[in-house]
Order: C-alpha cells, then structure tokens, then sequence
C-alpha cells in the first residue's frame, strides 16, 4: 500500500518516526508530506517533563523526545491512504489519532495529568476503525506515561491500516495543558513519594485456595460469599500466579515465589493434604532469570509447564520429568518476544497462545496477541492483527481459559486502576486467523481486605487465587 505521512515541518516526535518504521516493515511504501512547521509543546508541560528528568534521573529517549526523521521518499502523486500526524491540513478522509474524541496533541497529556490513560481511537472520516486502551504502569510520571500511551498509539495506528469502518465518529473539544494542571499532578507525585518512604508503605502477594465452586464466576456477588484459605505469610518474599493440579492422589499448587532478597522469581510447588492443609513452598525451577505465571496443564499422558520468562524474551516448554520437583526443558516456543503470562489451548485442531507482548517503551498489562501452531512444540506463527486487543481492563492473562456451556472463556488481568486490581470474565465471540473479539460477563474484585487480584485457576477439587493486601513497616496492614 502506498501511504502518505503528513506531519508537521522540522523534527518528529519519535513516536512519529517510529510509526514510519513499522509501516516500512509491514511492507508498505512510505512518503512524507511536510506542511507547517511545528507547534511548541505547551509550556506547562515542556517544564514538568524537564522536572521529571531531573527528579527521576531518567536516562535514554523517550518517544515525545524531537528527532530528525531519516531521509525518505517526499510525497509526489496520489496514495492509496493519507496519515495525518500533524493535526490539520491532510484532509477529510486521512487517517489520524483521536484522543478522548480530540485529535488535539495535548489531550493525552491531558488524560495523564488527570491520573488516567486516554481512551484512543484511530479515525478516518467520520469512521472508528480501532480502538484502544492503553494502560499507565505509574500514574505518578507523565514521562513514562506518555511513553507506554504513544507505543500503544503505533500499534493502533499500524492496525488500522487495513481495518474495516467500525461505529461513528463523537468528537469532543479539545482541552489545553494548564500550568495549574501540571502543578498539581507534580505536587501529587511527590507527596505520594514522600509518604511511602516515610511509612513504609508497600504491598504483598499471597496464594490461597477453597473447595471448587459451580458454574464460573459470573456474579460479583457470590464470588466472595465462599472464604479462601491463605498461607501463612513470610515477610522474607511473596506468592501469586497460583495453577492447580490434582496428580496421583494429591493437590499441588504451583506458583511464583518472589523472594525479595534477590528480586527474582522462582517457581515453587505446594502440596494440600487430603484435608486441604499446606505443606510449605518449595521451589520446582529456577533460572538465571525472573520466572512467573506457571501454566500448567496435561497432554500425551505428560504434565507440561510453560511458565512467563519475558526477562529473557523466551516462551518456553517444561515437561514434568517427577512432578513437580523436576522439570526439563522442552522447546523454546517463541524467540525474540516479551511476552507475559503466555496460556495456550487446543481448539479445533490447533494450538492457540494468548499472551501480552510489548515492546521498549509500553506497558505490559494492555495489549493481547495470539500466536497458533499445528503442534505443540510449534512453529508459533504470530497472529496477523497482533497486538489483537489494546486494553488495560481485559488484555492480560489470568489463568487457563475455561469451557462452559459450549463456550470458550478467558479470565483477564483488570489493570485500570492498577497492575491486577481485579479480573475480567470474558466470553470469546471471535477467534480465527483474521480476528479475535470478547464480551466482558463480569468484573470480579477481590473483597477479604485485598486491594488487587489477578490469576485464578481451579482443578478436580479446587479452585485457587492469589491477591495482594497493603503493607505498613513491613506488616500487613490487612489480613483479610
């Protein structure tokens, strides 16, 4: 396809620049068009970005950070789709970037400085052909925010290059960066910083584990009516991504241990006893990097383990040599690819990965892609429409998908208000070579005191969670 970019005269926002990047990879050819030269950043917020880098000691680029375009094809002749990044001046059909119904730079700042990520669309006419909603991983730096809310941007736009007209366009009035605004966002920011370090606010995870329920957890109400049972807790490190597995008579548990002492996870096993007692975590697989999320599941006679090493940019294949205590690897899946909380299923005849994937400066809560192989052990191809769903609400991984009455659901990470603050239950409409769409059933809190939630599983027997409660002075501030 030939694309024509216009932007504005003088240096690009990377953002920009990388835009044209993936356009080229995806095989499109690209011109510029370069029309009047560009705006300032407003002032307020030009001042707090430079305030930021000073407070946080952020090094390296970031995606608002101007640069020279590399040279390319100017724009000569008609093109099968106009880009507009410059805001005005490409006309009525070009595709462009709105942000909470404005197409104005600013109103992502804006949504930032309000404490939350923008809702994104990509327009063409008066037509949404994509939508999204990116996460922000720390409300408290607008620096990153813009970081995680722009790649998110390039994603959206580079999909929907070739996407099908969706619902109508709402516009909304743009909304200038206030000095007023960003200084309150700053004092904020500091304020919170200062009083975690002085109470020693922080947060740990814990697994716990009740008699299997019926049905699937449709009603919020319900959902915390039965009680879990809790480990007990070890200051010394943390528990979650709980998987559950009835084998030869017993329950074990297998889960991330994160002892803080090294910062790096681990896989650990935990085995109930016929009265749903705990024997204590021990550790199943380590590796010389951060290991979590250990999907567990049954094929061929054999216990298979794919748990996430991102860290390594790998999705690899365990196989239970004794399980659980000795595990050997089998196939690296994926290469090359930061991929979280990597769940697989067989459906159809083919194998289906759902995993989050992100690259150097998004968040790694918003953005679902689907990988398939005829095997197993592969060859993984990526889905053509990856990321197939940018979403800090629904996105994320949260346990194995699960059947119900002839349909195929998946439990989602919540991330709106924060990393795992609660779990989607979400119906799958769509899941083909061309597409993927869900229907969100229920949104389900964690309630026994916790203030997030995001993994549930269940077996024969159980069903298994994990959440994470406040601590003060390295306490517990509530049990639950």
């Amino acid at each position: 396809m030939q694309i024509r970019l216009v932007a504005r005269r003088g240096p690009l926002p990377r953002w920009q620049v990388l835009l044209a990047e993936r356009l080229v990879g995806l095989g499109h050819a690209v011109a510029w068009s370069r029309i009047a030269p560009a705006r300032p950043e407003p002032a307020a917020l030009a001042l707090l970005l430079q305030l930021e880098g000073l407070l946080y000691r952020r090094r390296g680029p970031n995606l608002t950070e101007r640069i020279d375009p590399p040279p390319g094809a100017e724009a000569s002749g008609p093109a099968d789709l106009v880009i507009d990044l410059a805001g005005d001046g490409a006309g009525a059909d070009a595709l462009r970037l709105v942000a909470d119904g404005s197409p104005e730079p600013e109103a992502i700042a804006c949504a930032i400085l309000d404490g939350r990520g923008p809702h994104l669309a990509a327009v063409r006419g008066a037509c949404v052909l994509a939508e999204a909603r990116p996460a922000l991983e720390n409300r408290a730096m607008v620096t990153l925010s813009l970081d995680q809310v722009l790649e998110r941007a390039i994603d959206l736009l580079a999909g929907a290059v070739a996407a099908p007209a969706g619902g109508a366009f709402a516009p909304a009035p743009p909304r200038p960066v206030s000095g007023a605004s960003a200084a309150r966002f700053l004092a904020a920011a500091l304020a919170a910083k200062v009083l975690t370090r002085l109470l020693r606010r922080g947060e740990t995870w814990n697994i716990g584990w009740r008699p299997r329920t019926d049905g699937i957890p449709t009603d919020p109400a319900r959902w915390t009516q039965s009680p879990f049972t809790w480990l007990p807790w070890d200051p010394g490190r943390y528990l979650a991504d709980p998987f559950v597995v009835e084998h030869e008579g017993r329950t074990v548990i297998l889960c991330e241990e994160l002892p803080f002492a090294t910062g790096r996870g681990v896989i650990s096993a935990v085995t109930l006893d016929a009265e749903g007692r705990p024997g204590p975590p021990r550790v199943v697989l380590e590796r010389p990097y951060h290991l979590s999320y250990p999907f567990v599941f049954r094929r061929g006679g054999a216990i298979w383990m794919i748990p996430e090493s991102s860290a390594n940019r790998t999705v690899e294949l365990y196989r239970a040599a004794r399980f659980p205590d000795a595990w050997e690897l089998e196939a690296v899946l994926i290469r090359d690819v930061c991929a979280g909380d990597a769940t697989v299923e067989l459906i159809d005849g083919t194998w289906w990965l759902f995993c989050t994937t992100t690259g150097p400066h998004g968040s790694s809560w918003d953005a679902l892609s689907l990988f398939t192989a005829p095997d197993l052990r592969g060859p993984w191809r990526p889905h053509p429409g990856n990321p197939v769903l940018i979403d800090a609400a629904s996105a994320r991984p949260a346990g194995a998908l699960l059947r119900h009455e002839g349909g195929l659901w998946r439990v989602a990470q919540d991330c709106r208000a924060r990393y795992g603050a609660g779990l989607a239950l979400c119906r799958i409409d769509r899941l083909d070579g061309e597409g993927f769409a869900q229907s969100v059933a229920a949104r389900l809190s964690p309630g026994w005191g916790a203030v997030g939630c995001h993994t549930f599983n269940r077996s024969e027997r159980f069903e298994v969670i994990d959440a994470v409660w406040p601590t003060r002075g390295g306490r517990v501030a509530t049990a639950g």
